[in-house]
């Protein structure tokens, strides 16, 4: 009978060196993670201006398209609206509680609107330029639109 020897050990990890690497994957796990985490934050910021921005940009080019398309932009303070009309149609702007609202689509706060007729503060009647100042939640911006006046609106602003 021979007798064989079974000294040959195999090469394997120990338990320690095993600890260790699952220590260093767990820190290095973690870390991705909270840099992932800073990285969704940042982007949910830049995300919430961006939407700000895009909503008193929207106001603005409104402002500008509807200054050019009507003839006749009037001031009613006293039901907070501004018209907006000429011979086929009308556009209502409502400036309440805080708020400038076209239709029921467009709404941004403000903290300042000012309506002017030839350089001078119109609180009431015909304007031709408006400069509204956003509220703080859409970082306090200026908007100024403005317009020539036709021969028309100054016959009709004789009629007020």
């Amino acid at each position: 009978m021979v007798r064989v020897a079974c000294n040959k050990k195999l090469k394997s990890f120990t338990l320690q060196e095993m600890v260790v690497v699952l220590l260093i994957t767990t820190i290095v796990v973690g870390m991705a993670f909270s840099v992932l985490r800073l990285v969704q934050n940042q982007m949910g910021g830049i995300s919430a201006i961006y939407t700000t921005k895009t909503k008193v940009n929207k106001l603005q080019q409104s402002l500008w398209i509807d200054f050019d398309k009507y003839e006749t932009i009037y001031v009613d303070a006293l039901n907070h609206k501004i018209l907006f009309s000429n011979e086929l149609e009308e556009r209502w702007y409502r400036f309440i509680g805080g708020q400038f609202i076209r239709d029921s689509t467009l709404q941004v706060s403000y903290t300042s609107l000012q309506g002017y007729f030839e350089n001078k503060k119109v609180a009431h009647g015909t304007i031709d330029a408006l400069a509204i100042t956003t509220g703080k939640d859409t970082g306090a911006q200026q908007i100024f639109v403005y317009k020539v006046n036709t021969p028309t609106v100054y016959l009709n602003k004789k009629h007020e």
